[in-house]
Parts: C-alpha cells; structure tokens; sequence
C-alpha cells in the first residue's frame, strides 16, 4: 500500500465525500466492487492504504459526511441507491473533484517519501565562455542598461 503517515487535507475532504456516497449508496457505476465490501475495505482501497488505518481513523460515535458512525460500521456493506436525485448527482461530482485532489497529493506524497523529486541541475560554463562572455550576455546587459534607463539613472552600472 502506497498511502501512509499523517492525514492530508485532500485526504480527509476524500474520506469524507466516500463515506457520504458510501452511506448514502450513490457511488459512481464503475464502483462495482464496492457492493462486496464493507465500508471499511472500500475506504481503504479508495484511499490506497491499510485498512487499520482507516479503522483508527473512523471511531465509533466519530461524526462524518453529517452521520455518527456506528459500532458496527467495519460490517456495513454498500445498498446501491436506483434513482439518483440532483443533490445526489452533485454529491457524486464533489466525490470525483475530491478524489481527483487526492490523487494529485498523493503522487507528490509518494515522490516525496521516495526521494525522487527532480533535481535541478545547474551548467557551469566553460573557459572560453568566461573568457569571452557566455552566450546572449550582450542581450542581457543591454536590456539591463535599458532598465537603468527607464528608472532615470543612466549614470548606474548593472554588470551581469
């Protein structure tokens, strides 16, 4: 499992809106395997993490998506909902935005925990390029005198 460590924003507003659809039994039609799970292994399937995790986080008596959990939420399996209402339809697009969210800090999460940021690298000029200025210098310092221009003092010297 990729998802561990503390809780992120995106990943709380995440858990939230699935366990509102979950409740609720609006979850999108590509969710097929939600109807074989309890809310508990949904959540952490959705989330990408360990399902005890989830279980620390979802006390009993805790409030969430405006519902107080109960002692058996780790047992309840998903009723699908038939007719879908418009409050239910913009439920399910606040669960795609969040889930969208939480994907994107996740990849940063994970890249994070791996190290593998991009690095910058930086060039170092040559001899020849010290010695006779790197490429687009002239540019560079004529645009700069042009600033020294515009603010007025044309006496200053900008070197670059």
């Amino acid at each position: 499992m990729a998802n561990s460590g503390r809780w992120t924003a995106a990943e709380l507003k995440y858990l939230d809106h699935l366990v509102g659809c979950y409740l609720t039994g609006i979850l999108d039609d590509s969710d097929d395997e939600a109807e074989r799970l309890t809310l508990r292994q949904y959540v952490a399937r959705q989330l990408r993490c360990d399902p005890m995790r989830v279980t620390k986080r979802l006390k009993k008596g805790k409030m969430l998506a405006n519902a107080r959990l109960q002692a058996n939420f780790n047992r309840r399996v998903y009723h699908k909902l038939i007719d879908y209402s418009a409050l239910d339809v913009e439920r399910l697009m606040a669960l795609k935005d969040a889930r969208n969210k939480f994907l994107a800090e996740l990849e940063s999460k994970v890249a994070k925990k791996e190290g593998s940021e991009p690095r910058v690298t930086r060039g170092y000029l040559s001899l020849s390029e010290q010695l006779n200025g790197a490429p687009g210098t002239h540019e560079l310092q004529h645009e700069a005198h042009a600033m020294l221009l515009l603010r007025g003092n044309a006496e200053a010297v900008w070197t670059i």
